[in-house]
């Protein structure tokens, strides 16, 4: 008999305005969210991005900041601690066969070799953007003469290009010189990718009625294809910034590379440490592991920014 009752009880419907739930009056309210702030939650949410993110930032704080707090230059030669091991007095990573401490080494190397990565991006990016916009955009002949010519170029493996414009060019082996032959020849792969996001995006209703309220085509592109081609465009920029390193490294390694007495970079101190390897294996190591951890860290944040422009992602909830 009780039961039945507080089962009607239970039934009878709320009034306009009443507590619900022992007296509670509880209001949801959702706020709606810009796709640019669902982009960055997902990317803060996402703990592989994040974990590349404060590495690279840490890197940052060692290689610019660190020498501030050092206080040692690496073109300092100390010829009564040459070849002195990890661990001595005044030199926490040792210090090469003419007395540079590699710490300082290491620093000013971080600092280059993050230099030639911006070069690179500055130059490449927009010259991959305005050649995959143009053949994307216009097509017919223009998508042809320009994309024939990318593929022309691809034909032959990046790296020997590098080479081949290095050696005929001997003053360019600074951090500035291989910086921009670097992003002259890497924008390539970019114009494939801008090309066929706006092969896709011009199709598109909103650009459709853009050319019907009589948009100029220059605005169509800045105003309309590029802010949803900025996605691509951000992911190749982390993960070619890796490449870049890579491909720095490589150069330098053969010999066509950051070169000079007073010029420095991860990948000439690895050069320079290789040959050293069984008798001073601090010299290759070090500079090694520093850079592999910078192209983890870029990859790592590359990957992160990938999923959080992915709306079908859902390893990671907006």
């Amino acid at each position: 008999m009780a039961t039945t009752q507080a089962a009607a009880e239970a039934a009878v419907p709320a009034e306009p305005g009443a507590p619900v739930g022992g007296g509670v009056d509880r209001e949801f309210t959702v706020k709606a969210r810009s796709q640019r702030q669902q982009i960055l939650r997902r990317f803060l949410r996402n703990k592989v991005g994040m974990t590349g993110l404060v590495i690279f930032v840490l890197l940052l704080v060692f290689g610019f900041l660190g020498p501030l707090v050092y206080g040692t230059q690496y073109s300092t030669l100390n010829s009564s601690a040459q070849s002195v091991p990890p661990g001595s007095p005044g030199y926490p990573l040792g210090s090469d066969e003419i007395g540079r401490d590699l710490l300082a080494g290491l620093m000013q190397g971080v600092q280059r070799s993050l230099f030639i990565v911006v070069l690179f991006v500055v130059i490449a990016l927009p010259l991959g953007l305005l050649v995959g916009a143009l053949a994307g955009y216009f097509g017919r002949w223009v998508d042809s003469v320009l994309m024939r010519f990318v593929d022309l170029v691809l034909t032959v493996p990046l790296l020997v290009v590098l080479i081949v414009v290095a050696s005929n060019f001997p003053s360019s082996r600074t951090p500035l010189g291989v910086g921009i032959i670097l992003g002259l020849f890497g924008w390539l792969d970019l114009a494939r990718i801008v090309r066929s996001q706006f092969l896709s995006l011009r199709e598109k209703e909103y650009v459709e009625a853009a050319h019907a309220l009589g948009a100029s085509n220059v605005r169509i592109i800045f105003k309309h294809l590029i802010p949803n081609a900025l996605g691509s465009l951000i992911v190749w920029t982390t993960l070619a910034a890796a490449t870049a390193i890579i491909l720095e490294a490589s150069l330098t390694y053969l010999g066509f590379g950051v070169n000079g007495a007073n010029q420095t970079s991860l990948g000439r101190l690895v050069s320079d440490g290789v040959q050293a390897t069984t008798t001073r294996p601090w010299l290759f190591y070090f500079p090694g592991i520093t850079l592999l951890i910078i192209v983890l860290s870029i990859n790592l944040i590359g990957d992160g920014i990938r999923d959080a422009f992915d709306p079908s992602n859902r390893r990671v909830r907006a």
